[in-house]
């Protein structure tokens, strides 16, 4: 589900699918990322399928980076997760414009 690569910021590229399937590498992932402890990019580009547990990563990525003070940045967000943001009415929780309230 994600490629990470490490560095002053951690960087993490989504392959096609995010989606349930792939929910435990992802997770296994953002604890790499968390162990790190440096700001994170997450690049959606390739996305071309998700779905809730695939969104639900991306939120406890979101909060836990707050929480920890981390930066926790979309990037190159493909048209599947920009629709299932906006079908799910997540695009405020995910930093995403055009969010209410945004």
């Amino acid at each position: 589900m994600f490629t990470l690569t490490t560095g002053p910021v951690c960087s993490a590229r989504a392959g096609a699918e995010l989606t349930i399937y792939h929910a435990a590498a992802g997770h296994a992932a953002l604890l790499d990322w968390l162990a790190s402890g440096t700001p994170l990019a997450i690049d959606l580009g390739e996305v071309e399928e998700a779905d809730w547990a695939g969104m639900q990563l991306l939120l406890a990525a979101r909060r836990t980076g707050a929480e920890r003070g981390l930066e926790v940045r979309l990037d190159r967000i493909s048209p599947a997760v920009a629709e299932l943001a906006a079908l799910l009415r997540l695009e405020r929780e995910l930093g995403l414009a055009g969010g209410e309230g945004a």
